[in-house]
Parts: structure tokens; sequence; C-alpha cells
């Protein structure tokens, strides 16, 4: 295209969408741009001898991850000639998006005296990003009481909380588990929720003799 356009005096840009349409910012044969050179201006493109693509609305990869262009140059001859050029804009990732847990809220009964390696309840969040910035691991809250840490543990990749020390009804019959999911990427964006573990009432049966 510079061969091309160092040759011709360039009187039209045309920018025509030729993507799919998902996106906001661009549908289907929807003119995108054109730019009508005045003599100012034509000789601003000789001297610059390269047209420049601006961005005029941020682009969500999440929405459209590519996007297709076609560049067409005329000049000023009759008839006029024309060449044609397509652009990719391969949208790339950054970490714009926190993990998001699956439910709004976490709420299990549990038996008392659950043997340890009870499984509690599993969590789950996803991340819309691509690559480590939408890797999800799991920790509990940094301010979470040591005692719940005593008797749960949480597996950071599969969000599985199961019973690791003893639970007693009379000493404690709910316990507020503080989850938190975080992405992988270079500045991990975190999530956190609750996790609500209501022990069952042990039922006592009296026998009358």
């Amino acid at each position: 295209l510079t061969a091309f356009a160092n040759k011709l005096l360039l009187d039209l840009m045309f920018l025509r969408c030729l993507a799919d349409g998902r996106g906001a910012n661009i549908s289907l044969h929807r003119w995108v741009g054109c730019v009508t050179a005045t003599q100012r201006d034509r000789q601003e493109l000789v001297d610059r001898k390269t047209p420049s693509l601006v961005l005029e609305k941020p682009l969500d990869r999440e929405s459209v991850k590519s996007h297709v262009l076609l560049l067409t140059a005329l000049d000023g001859g009759k008839p006029p000639r024309s060449g044609n050029m397509t652009i990719i804009v391969n949208v790339s990732d950054v970490n714009d998006n926190p993990p998001v847990f699956s439910q709004e809220s976490y709420t299990v009964s549990l038996k008392e005296n659950s043997p340890a390696g009870t499984t509690v309840i599993q969590i789950n969040a996803t991340d819309l990003d691509e690559g480590s910035n939408g890797e999800v691991i799991y920790s509990f809250g940094n301010h979470m009481e040591a005692q719940i840490r005593e008797r749960f543990s949480l597996n950071p990749v599969t969000g599985v909380i199961v019973v690791t020390g003893a639970l007693d009804f009379e000493e404690c019959s709910r316990y507020e588990i503080d989850v938190q999911a975080s992405d992988k990427g270079t500045a991990a964006l975190k999530t956190d929720k609750t996790v609500v573990v209501n022990l069952c009432c042990p039922i006592y049966r009296i026998l009358i003799l």
C-alpha cells in the first residue's frame, strides 16, 4: 500500500466494515469512515505518504475479538483508479474483568461431628478474560477467623471446601466462611463472597423404660 500511495493522489478514503456485526461499535456493511480530501488535506496525505487509522470508540475484546476493514484508495484521474487493502484488527486482552461467582449466595447445612474430609460445598467463579487473566484461583479471605481456618480447608484450584476439624453444635452452630476468587493477571482482580454453613441441630431420643 505504501508504494501505491506514493504514486496516487488520494481523494477519498473509505473504511468499510466486513465483520459479522456482533459488536456494538461495528455492524455489517456499515460505513465507519469517509474522508473527502481538500487541497490541503491532499498535500498533507502526499507529504505523509501513508493514511492513518484512528480509533474513535473503545474496543471490547469480550464482545468482538477481531474487526475486518476494507481500505479503498482512489486517485484523481478520469476514470479514477483504485486499490483495496484488507485491514484485520485483532483486539488483545487486558485484565478488565473480575471473577464472577456462579451464585449470589452460598448456604449449606451440615451435620455436627461430620468427619474430616467431608465435602461441605464447591464454589465456582468464571472470568471472561483470556489466558492467565481468565484463570481463577480460590482462597480464604484475609481476615477470616483462626477457628474457621482450623475447621475447614479450601482447594485453590477446584473451589471445594472440606471439613478438617471437629464441628460441635453446642460450641458454634453457624460458620461464615469468607472466600475469595482471583485471577492470575499481573494486576490480579478479586471478588469476595461469604459461604454460610449451618450445623444441623442434633436430635436426641429419650427412651422411657
